[in-house]
């Protein structure tokens, strides 16, 4: 099993506030916002949609996701592709994914009784931006959320983890963000 499954580090499963149609153009242009993804890319940006086959939250983010890129056809950051690989981490080793398929950023569907630590622990290691629209996650931390707030989504953004990542966010980004520690 790739992933460490906890039900003391998740209470409870995560919901997506903001649809995945609204989170990934924001996503897109946020990444776009990281000078270190944009030097480092190589002509491709991929990103690997971390989620959980037996959780039907998950499968359906997961589902959305790839709709996104089916309806979008080209979708990039800059000069930069991009492209998805799934990663389901009830069955498959999250490094060996990364590894196989050069993978750049993850992004964490909802997921019930797993420990969000240990997925963030391998994105610092190997340099891989998180992204997710599960809020609380930010806290937990992932990099870069997309939340609700007065109805409309909101950018957050754990700038700790984003640092550790290896992400370097211009300030342009950061003053339209809310910073969580």
């Amino acid at each position: 099993m790739a992933i460490l499954l906890s039900p003391i580090v998740s209470a409870g499963a995560q919901d997506v506030l903001v649809p995945i149609e609204v989170q990934f153009p924001l996503f897109v242009k946020i990444l776009s916002f990281d000078r270190n993804l944009q030097r480092n890319a190589g002509g491709e940006i991929v990103i690997a949609i971390v989620y959980q086959g037996g959780y039907i939250p998950s499968l359906n983010a997961r589902d959305a996701i790839k709709d996104v890129f089916e309806k979008s056809g080209d979708i990039g950051v800059g000069n930069n592709a991009m492209r998805h690989v799934c990663v389901d981490i009830e069955t498959e080793e999250l490094t060996h994914v990364v590894a196989k398929h050069n993978v750049d950023i993850l992004y964490i569907t909802p997921l019930k009784a797993v420990d969000i630590e240990s997925i963030t622990k391998t994105s610092r290691a190997l340099a891989l931006i998180t992204l997710t629209g599960v809020p609380d996650y930010v806290r937990s931390g992932v990099s870069v959320g997309i939340g609700l707030k007065e109805e409309k989504p909101e950018i957050i953004i754990n700038l700790a983890a984003a640092k550790a990542e290896g992400a370097d966010f211009s300030s342009r980004l950061l003053r339209l963000a809310r910073i969580v520690d």
